[in-house]
């Protein structure tokens, strides 16, 4: 519980980082994504 109460005071502090952290997320997420639609498709085509 101690980390969050410092995740929580630090976004407090300096609310940027957590926009920062939530887009860079986003883009993770969103990258995996494409990525494991491409390999689905992929699959397919060969099989």
């Amino acid at each position: 519980m101690g980390s969050t109460v410092w995740v929580i005071t630090i976004l407090k502090e300096r609310p940027w980082i957590g926009i920062v952290v939530g887009i860079i997320l986003f883009f993770i997420l969103f990258v995996l994504k494409r990525w494991f639609v491409r390999k689905l498709m992929v699959d397919e085509k060969e099989g």
